[in-house]
């Protein structure tokens, strides 16, 4: 098996639209709690059917020769049981495909990975132990993947309302690469956010034109406190896709925390 050694460079996602609701070819199955759900389902946005006990899967076309920076948007079926990149990014991989796990309290990228077979065994493959990896992917933590060949990547869970990947240190000055645990399409401003100062910073990567967008910083103006564009220095409003992964600096002390919401974010 030939090894790929290239390093992360960012995410693209593709957006469909559908019944007037832009959204990622996102699709939902009902548990039998949820059979009552069904109805809003079929007539409705993803949002009216976000429930405690919905599951569901959200399909991601990837294609061959980009890089994307994702997570799931959902938590696992059962209650305690504990991610890896083998359990959560298990469909629409070929050989050689390239998944880099960021390390926040190292600062760095400690889990490398290749798709492969060895041994009879297929998924992806710790390039230090040229093992399955088995490292725990815990909700609300994203990756960098490339892709060798194109391939639809099918990502499954539980909707959860209440989930988070804290974040930042005591000492101030760390990076965290999350998501935001919900399938629905938002804004940062539209997530709500917990322990942010003036000056922390988010990355949100471009694949088309190969580069991060405008920061987006933590700041207060005029009264009202949130991320806001540097570049129109407004409040920020670009919706992102299901899935996708934002780059935080947290320069503050202190962890904060993501998590769904519809109203605009506030300093707590």
């Amino acid at each position: 098996m030939q090894m790929n050694r290239e390093s992360p460079k960012g995410l693209v996602t593709e957006l469909r639209g559908r019944n007037g609701v832009t959204e990622m070819k996102v699709k939902h199955f009902l548990s039998g709690a949820t059979l009552l759900s069904a109805a809003l389902l079929l007539n409705a946005p993803l949002s009216a059917a976000v429930e405690s006990d919905t599951v569901g899967y959200t399909t991601i076309t990837m294609e061959a020769g980009k890089w994307y920076q994702i997570g799931n948007p959902f938590v696992e079926l059962e209650d305690g049981a504990v991610p890896t990149i083998n359990t959560v990014f298990n469909t629409g991989f070929s050989d050689g495909d390239m998944a880099y796990i960021y390390n926040a309290g190292a600062n760095g990228y400690s889990t490398v990975c290749q798709w492969g077979t060895l041994g009879g065994a297929t998924g992806w493959l710790n390039l230090a132990t040229i093992t399955l990896d088995t490292t725990p992917l815990v909700a609300g933590q994203a990756v960098f993947i490339h892709k060798a060949s194109a391939g639809e990547v099918i990502l499954r869970g539980r909707v959860s309302e209440v989930t988070s990947l804290p974040f930042g240190s005591e000492d101030g000055n760390s990076w965290a690469r999350i998501v935001c645990v919900h399938p629905t399409e938002r804004s940062l401003n539209e997530m709500k956010w917990s322990a942010m100062a003036d000056g922390d910073q988010a990355y949100i990567y471009d694949s088309a034109t190969g580069a991060y967008k405008a920061t987006r910083q933590w700041a207060t103006i005029g009264g009202k406190s949130g991320w806001y564009n540097l570049s129109t220095v407004t409040l920020d409003t670009e919706k992102l896709p299901i899935g996708q992964a934002i780059f935080i600096h947290k320069t503050s002390k202190g962890q904060g925390t993501c998590l769904p919401a519809t109203t605009a974010a506030s300093a707590n």
